[in-house]
């Protein structure tokens, strides 16, 4: 796990082909709040950034943007990836999130889904033998402020994660859930020392064995994506990519860009579901099985075999 920051590029390196890695070998996923992102070429920077750091898909929360500028966000020239974006109607306060979608990745893209709300959108990529994957990014608003929203945005959630796991996808669940599933090391302060999630919503996650990437591999280990006050800010899989899980990180962004949040990654290794081993491979490799032959068996290794046993 590094917690570092991250340099401030120049932004005019932005050309899908300085991708740095093969984007069907790992998959990097990664999630951040950007606060509206106000300063000047933010997004042209976060790009550079996700270049730099090899991130395929990367989910951004509270864009604050109305339908019309959402098409501004990204530089128009030479710009590694596609906004797919989800808005709020009339109110932008706290709403708008996006996914940024590295080229490569984009071609694979089946279909998308919003909850209507400017909180909530999901990509789902198919690739051959029947391999899916669905990325969700959600803004989880506060219960205090938020009721309704609050609701309405963890049972989008749930709705997309009980469709696309009966479609067989594996799922990827990211973003910022204004909460903490264990207040203990999730958060700063000493006065909380519960162990209880602070959402229905992860323990809903944990009971159908999806991992919270971050303490998949870092335990105990306490890390603050919200100034230096909590980890509200995840990324959940479902079971069947637990296994692929290679790394986590955390990167505080510099000015002249910058959020009171963190950018966090998780990376998996992919290439044996987008490119699995051939059959005909596998058979030509497979351990050949073995035949007794008892009949042509001697004294002196019956009584070797005996003698092996019994010792056991």
């Amino acid at each position: 796990m590094n917690d570092t920051s991250i340099p401030t590029y120049g932004t005019g390196l932005l050309d899908p082909a300085t991708l740095i890695h093969d984007p069907f070998h790992t998959f990097s996923v990664a999630s951040i709040n950007v606060c509206g992102g106000t300063t000047p070429n933010f997004f042209s920077s976060l790009c550079e950034i996700g270049v730099q750091q090899g991130l395929d898909i990367i989910g951004v929360q509270e864009t604050k943007v109305s339908k019309s500028k959402e098409k501004f966000l990204l530089p128009r020239k030479r710009c590694p990836y596609m906004g797919l974006w989800e808005r709020a109607g009339v109110d932008h306060h706290s709403n708008g999130v996006g996914l940024l979608i590295t080229h490569p990745w984009f071609k694979f893209l089946q279909s998308t889904s919003h909850d209507g709300n400017g909180r909530g959108i999901m990509a789902l990529f198919g690739f051959k033998h029947d391999l899916r994957v669905a990325v969700i990014n959600c803004y989880v608003p506060s219960l205090s402020s938020h009721r309704t929203s609050y609701h309405n945005t963890i049972l989008w959630a749930q709705n997309q994660v009980e469709s696309l796991r009966l479609q067989g996808a594996r799922v990827i669940l990211l973003g910022d859930f204004n909460g903490v599933v264990n207040p203990s090391i999730d958060r700063s302060s000493d006065t909380y020392t519960t162990i209880t999630p602070e959402l229905p919503l992860f323990s809903w996650l944990q009971a159908r064995s999806f991992t919270d990437t971050y303490r998949s591999l870092q335990p105990t280990t306490s890390l603050f994506t919200f100034r230096d006050i909590s980890r509200i800010d995840m990324i959940w899989a479902s079971p069947d990519l637990t296994s692929y899980l290679l790394d986590t990180s955390s990167f505080t962004l510099t000015p002249p860009i910058r959020s009171d949040h963190s950018l966090i990654t998780t990376t998996f290794d992919i290439h044996t579901l987008v490119n699995p081993t051939p059959h005909e491979t596998l058979k030509a490799h497979c351990t050949k099985g073995k035949k007794i032959l008892f009949d042509e068996a001697e004294e002196e290794q019956w009584t070797a075999f005996r003698e092996q046993v019994e010792d056991f």
